[in-house]
């Protein structure tokens, strides 16, 4: 084995600073020979505080100054230029008086490039080895692997970012552990139980120029756009999991369940273990035509949670338990809590109008089909088939003013069938641009709209509610079942 050149350690380099978060003054510096210097003044004087166990030629790789506690620092070190290739990884909790070495648990040929402090949780390491990272939740005491998806690759430096894990490695590009919430909140008591939900993390109402551009971003956004929550379980339930979210005084916003087979509706998983689930920030989406929606511009996407405190409810195993998070706005505007509550308010209430605009198609169709079943039947006469020729004219005639069933989504379609009641007041939605309040506009439309469907739905309950039982008594008289409304 070659042996480096024996050059005195005074004539070293400085490999590594770190400036304490706590004090100005406090100023630590490591050598590529192995030597650890302080200075609690700014600078004026320096003490060697290296660990006597630090043999020479040791690279001072990384030292990090603690957030939590002005005394205590971690050094990473390494010898692997003189084919030794243990982790070295030092704690001190009394400015370098005494040391220990905290290494346990990492691999005997992982040397250590880099150890951080969780900037939340005190006793929460990660170290960057040159096979891959490590935590420990003791504060170094014990260390276990945190791989997961990243490949075997040295690390060369970890950092913490708005409860972010970011690693740089060497030749495999930069990697994020999205939302270290759950290593943050795990402790002995956590991982023993049978169910627990995590506190999400504050998640962000970002601004956009309208509905549908947030729509499109959330989509390939990473961390996902919304609020990103974790649960574990000790083992899959016999009976369904579910998520239910609340605002402040605990209504009920919306809730999901791993029972639920609706499609589009995020799946809550039932696996051994932790588990994630994200939520859209969203109340429940309008009702929809059967058979498919087709809008041109329109959306039947709930109105969006404005900024504020909620909680999220999980059931699983017969346990149930809540946690709070918060939404906030976005920082870079201006947006006040009562413009917030306006747009919600008329987005909510547009939300409410398409609803009952499909639902009154669906039923519509649901009714022509009846129709055409009774008018079809070897009991009906020309009475009967006359009578719902007539009834399914007037039903028409409505329907064909909240929609245009021969319009399927395609953009020269408009210039054949007029968009109708459905699409204009859908699409109301994305004039409520972003974070913005409502304008006059807005509302003057919105009121022009529902006055509108009223009239329709005004139509449509006089059909059901005197044509309709007519001719029920007709069908009677034949031995036919009546038509039912749903």
């Amino acid at each position: 084995m070659l042996q480096p050149p024996l050059f005195p350690r005074d004539l070293t380099s400085i490999f590594t600073i770190a400036l304490s978060p706590l004090d100005k003054n406090v100023i630590w510096t490591g050598s590529d020979d192995g030597l650890i210097h302080l200075t609690t003044d700014g600078g004026k004087n320096w003490s060697d505080v290296t660990p006597p166990a630090i043999q020479p030629w040791t690279r001072i790789n990384i030292i990090e100054a603690s957030p939590h506690d002005v005394q205590t620092a971690y050094v990473a070190a390494n010898r692997y230029q003189v084919d030794d290739f243990k982790p070295y990884i030092y704690r001190t909790h009394d400015m370098g008086r005494t040391w220990t070495l905290v290494s346990t648990g990492i691999a005997a040929e992982a040397f250590a490039r880099s150890v951080r402090q969780d900037r939340v949780r005190k006793d929460l390491l990660y170290a960057a080895t040159e096979t891959g990272v490590y935590v420990s939740f003791d504060d170094g005491d014990h260390w276990q692997s945190l791989q997961l998806n990243l490949p075997i690759v040295p690390i060369t430096d970890i950092t913490v970012k708005d409860g972010d894990l970011v690693v740089s490695t060497q030749g495999r590009s930069f990697w994020i552990l999205d939302d270290i919430t759950p290593l943050q909140q795990l402790t002995q008591g956590v991982a023993a139980s049978k169910v627990h939900l995590y506190q999400p993390r504050p998640a962000y109402r970002y601004g956009s120029r309208s509905g549908f551009e947030s729509e499109r971003r959330s989509i390939v956004e990473n961390p996902p756009s919304g609020v990103v929550v974790y649960y574990s379980l000790a083992e899959a339930p016999a009976g369904p999991v579910s998520l239910e979210f609340q605002d402040a005084a605990g209504a009920l916003i919306d809730k999901f369940s791993s029972d639920d087979k609706q499609k589009g509706r995020a799946p809550v998983k039932t696996e051994a273990g932790l588990n994630r689930f994200v939520w859209n920030m969203r109340y429940p989406d309008a009702h929809g035509v059967d058979g498919g929606t087709y809008f041109l511009g329109g959306t039947l996407n709930g109105p969006r949670a404005v900024p504020g405190r909620y909680i999220v409810k999980l059931s699983a195993g017969g346990q149930s338990v809540t946690q709070e998070f918060e939404i906030k706005k976005d920082p870079r505007l201006a947006t006040t809590a009562t413009d917030y509550e306006k747009q919600f308010q008329l987005s909510l209430a547009i939300r409410d109008k398409v609803s009952a605009l499909d639902d009154a198609v669906n039923s519509i169709n649901r009714t022509l089909h009846e129709l055409d079943t009774a008018s079809q039947s070897p009991k009906a006469d020309d009475a009967i088939r006359g009578y719902a020729a007539k009834l399914k004219e007037k039903l028409g005639d409505v329907l064909h003013h909240l929609i245009e069933p021969r319009f399927t989504g395609f953009d020269d379609q408009t210039l054949v069938f007029p968009l109708k009641l459905n699409n204009r007041l859908a699409s109301l939605q994305g004039y409520l641009h972003g974070d913005q309040p409502p304008t006059e506009q807005d509302f003057a439309v919105f009121e022009e709209l529902s006055a509108e469907l009223a009239r329709e739905l005004s139509a449509l309950n006089e059909i059901f509610a005197t044509d309709i039982p007519a001719f029920n008594s007709h069908l009677k008289t034949r031995g036919l079942p009546p038509l039912v409304i749903r």
